[in-house]
């Protein structure tokens, strides 16, 4: 059986990358917070480049298409400067 691709594979596929990233934020967030113990994990170092990475990641990650064009797109042009 051939398996087409539908809509909510193509929005896993996008959506993917950037809940990936929020949720690694959200990980190391909790654990900078815990109290130091015998079975605590190392406290994450915020300040690393690969840091800077995720954040970009989590900000950027999603790129919406432009269905401007389409039909029955109500797409409504943004004013230069908004």
């Amino acid at each position: 059986m051939i398996r087409t691709v539908t809509g909510f594979d193509r929005y896993e596929a996008r959506m993917r990358p950037f809940v990936e990233a929020n949720r690694e934020i959200g990980r190391l967030n909790a654990r900078s917070r815990q109290a130091p113990g015998p079975d605590a994990e190392p406290r994450p170092d915020f300040s690393g480049e690969w840091f800077t990475g995720l954040v970009g990641r989590a900000i950027n990650g999603i790129g919406l298409p432009d269905y401007a064009g389409v039909e029955g797109n109500r797409h409504v042009p943004r004013r230069p400067g908004c």
